[in-house]
């Protein structure tokens, strides 16, 4: 009968041992461990605030940071597949220590599709893999905001504001950087108040010119003629200047920039330099 029981008892055992998790993968995640993901721009190294067109490119930065016990990281990825890679000298091989920060960016930038350009943000999953733990997931989300392009690409034409609500802005594709001169010849008699901007985003940079010129234009008390803005734009699409508040903005598309025009009229865009 004892000889009975010991079998039973040993049954049981082996029962339980194969329903339990294996030890190797711990329940939650790893203490300690923090993960951040937020976009940024190669150009100038900073964050990438907004998308604005289909082509815009979207590079990530990933920071793994632990004030626990130390902790191997196995594999950083992202859903979106932008290769994300080890920047620190000497590589993220090592156990990651308390207080010590692994930073991964993308090797590969996103690049926006015709049909993520439909939707109010674009979704980027991060995993992070460490070694004896389930997978850690952070997810980012970017604003998406939607410009139609400027009619005629301003070649010469009437425009109202009323056909751009969105801020009165319009993508402007000049085919070429350099020195430009764009034209308004308002509607009606004055006195209006006239404004005339182009930047590289929404938000973005002003376009000025090398000596610090142009940009924006702002008459309180327009009268009558054309109002003139002279931009520069650069081959690498970031604009001069920092925008509102003097900040410098990341850009994710050399090709487009961004006219804001205040009153309807005819627009005419002419490079010069």
């Amino acid at each position: 009968m004892r000889k009975m029981w010991t079998v039973l008892l040993l049954v049981l055992l082996v029962s339980a041992a194969l329903v339990l998790p294996a030890a190797a993968v711990k329940g939650g995640r790893p203490p300690g461990l923090k993960v951040t993901v937020e976009t940024i721009d190669d150009t100038i190294g900073e964050w990438l605030p907004w998308i604005a067109a289909v082509g815009d490119k979207v590079n990530y930065r990933v920071t793994v940071t632990n004030s626990a016990a130390p902790v191997t990281i196995e594999s950083v990825t992202d859903s979106l597949g932008t290769a994300l890679e080890c920047v620190p000298v000497g590589g993220c091989a090592q156990a990651l220590d308390s207080g010590l920060t692994y930073v991964y960016q993308s090797s590969a930038p996103y690049e926006v599709t015709d049909a993520e350009y439909t939707e109010d943000e674009l979704v980027n999953v991060v995993t992070v893999r460490a070694l004896g733990f389930p997978p850690l997931e952070v997810s980012n989300e970017v604003i998406i905001g939607h410009y139609d392009n400027c009619e005629g690409n301003l070649s010469g034409g009437h425009y109202n504001p009323a056909d751009y609500p969105n801020y009165h802005v319009c993508r402007w594709l000049p085919g070429e950087p350099g020195l430009w001169r764009i034209t308004l010849t308002p509607d009606g008699p004055g006195p209006l108040s006239v404004m005339l901007t182009l930047r590289d985003h929404v938000p973005g940079n002003w376009c000025v010119t090398p000596d610090g010129e142009g940009g924006v234009v702002q008459i309180r008390k327009w009268q009558t003629g054309a109002v003139e803005l002279l931009v520069y734009l650069p081959a690498n699409g970031v604009c001069l200047e920092g925008g509102h508040g003097g900040e410098l903005f990341g850009d994710g598309n050399a090709s487009h920039f961004y006219l804001m025009f205040s009153v309807p009229g005819w627009i005419v865009a002419e490079k010069i330099g």
